[in-house]
């Protein structure tokens, strides 16, 4: 059994039809695709996918045993993990890439709300 840290972006279902087309999306997409090889982190994009899984579209993934390789106490265990978990958030605010998809996400989702 292969147990496998994930980090998961999770989109509504009233964003569905927005956040594919953004620019910022799409930036971090590719800034993901450039920068997990080189981090231990694997990056799936299920938007590629048939079905598409637009519910989850972007997963960081790492196998668990390379994460507390190493470790022998709990709390070695433990610290390993926020490490490998903060490693996957900074992948994803390299370059403020989450930050900028956030705002415009909240810029077009409030867009629709007011039309």
């Amino acid at each position: 059994m292969n147990l496998r840290p994930n980090v998961i972006l999770d989109f509504s279902v009233k964003l569905h039809d927005i956040y594919p087309q953004l620019p910022s999306y799409r930036r971090l997409v590719q800034q993901l695709r450039e920068r997990t090889p080189h981090r231990g982190w694997h990056f799936y994009d299920h938007l590629e996918e048939r079905p598409a899984n637009r519910h989850h579209p972007l997963y960081l993934e790492t196998p668990l045993l390379d994460v507390l390789r190493g470790t022998t106490t709990m709390e070695e265990q433990r610290d390993a993990i926020r490490r490998a978990v903060r490693d996957a958030l900074e992948l994803l605010q390299h370059d403020n890439a989450l930050k900028a998809l956030t705002d415009e996400v909240r810029h077009e989702a409030s867009s629709l709300t007011e039309a």
